[in-house]
């Protein structure tokens, strides 16, 4: 079985492009370097719970080039998010 890739973003500075893989039984982010098609794993999300809607699930890229996901925290879970810049 091929693995399902989605939720393809590139880095910053378009060295490298993100994208979750999903195996059965393997859910993970990896990386691809453009220049040399290297093939990295950024992180294992075997134990990660995450929401989808209609439209799949969701995956970005953070200023660091660090993925950000969103979790299913449950439905009586609510979280608020003060940001405060200088």
């Amino acid at each position: 079985m091929a693995p399902a890739r989605r939720s393809a973003q590139w880095s910053h500075d378009g060295v490298y492009a993100y994208f979750r893989v999903y195996l059965p039984g393997e859910d993970v982010i990896d990386r691809v370097r453009i220049s040399d098609h290297k093939l990295e794993e950024v992180v294992n999300l075997r134990n990660f719970r995450d929401t989808s809607s209609a439209f799949g699930t969701w995956m970005g890229i953070d200023a660091e080039d660090e993925p950000l996901l969103v979790r299913d925290a449950g439905a009586q879970d609510i979280h608020a998010l003060t940001l405060d810049l200088p």
